[in-house]
Order: C-alpha cells, then sequence, then structure tokens
C-alpha cells in the first residue's frame, strides 16, 4: 500500500483483483486487473520488457 512516502502507483491486493491507482490523485480512477494479468506485468518490468 501506498505510505505517502513516493509519487508511485498504489496497489492492494485482494483475492479476486488488484486495483490500482495513481497515488497522487487518490480520489482518481482505479484499474483492475486479474492476479495472474498484473502479476505477468510485475514480472515483464522485472525482465526489463518495456526498454526499446
Amino acid at each position: 500500500m501506498w505510505d505517502g512516502s513516493s509519487d508511485s502507483p498504489a496497489s492492494a491486493a485482494t483475492a479476486d483483483v488488484v486495483p490500482v491507482r495513481d497515488s497522487k490523485a487518490p480520489e482518481g480512477p482505479v484499474l483492475v486487473f486479474s492476479p495472474s494479468s498484473f502479476s505477468s506485468f510485475i514480472l515483464a518490468v522485472k525482465a526489463d520488457a518495456f526498454t526499446g
């Protein structure tokens, strides 16, 4: 969870979904991902898959 110390997106996983929001706009919209989709995204980020 976001603790206010950074400008990173915040997320809070539940059993069914992973909601993600911009921590700088806590009242803003939330993107909702399945746990498997979010996990795949995080693995791709860690693998530097988005570097052009």
